[in-house]
């Protein structure tokens, strides 16, 4: 961190109970879980469980996809995003955030910055918030639960 130049946007949790082999933790890298073509999902944070549960529905249909750990937003991981932008189509971006400051607004501006015809599609809080609650029915009512996504992503693809 002693060579950062401004601000740095971090979201990661604690994920020993997910089922995913865990790549060592690196300053500013974010992680591809599964690798595949066509649409890459990137999500970060407690999503990245609800995330999985969506790629293992995906992969029983044969539906090609990779799965991206997307836990350092800012500064950019360049190397990650190139990649990503090389090898899919379709973009899909899950993220209890809202639009504004977004990975979704970061990635639409790397997009038209490069000229890149990528098709991204952001799946987030717009520009409204989380009602308190039960966790998953907040999940459940902001269309965040595995079944609200499934459906979104899968309508997608």
């Amino acid at each position: 961190i002693e060579n950062l130049n401004g601000p740095m946007y971090i979201r990661d949790s604690n994920f020993e109970s997910l089922d995913y082999d865990r790549k060592k933790f690196e300053w500013g890298k974010n992680e591809c879980i599964k690798n595949g073509k066509n649409v890459a999902i990137l999500t970060y944070g407690f999503l990245v469980g609800i995330c999985l549960e969506i790629s293992k529905k995906l992969s029983s249909l044969n539906k090609e996809h990779s799965l991206y750990n997307m836990r350092f937003i800012q500064p950019m991981d360049i190397e990650i995003i190139n990649e990503i932008f090389e090898n899919h189509d379709i973009i899909i971006i899950v993220e209890d955030h809202l639009e504004s400051g977004s990975l979704y607004e970061s990635l639409i501006h790397h997009k038209d910055k490069n000229n890149n015809k990528i098709k991204i599609i952001g799946i987030n809080l717009r520009n409204s918030f989380f009602h308190p609650g039960n966790f998953n029915d907040v999940l459940d009512k902001s269309g965040f639960s595995v079944e609200h996504l499934f459906k979104k992503i899968n309508e997608k693809i």
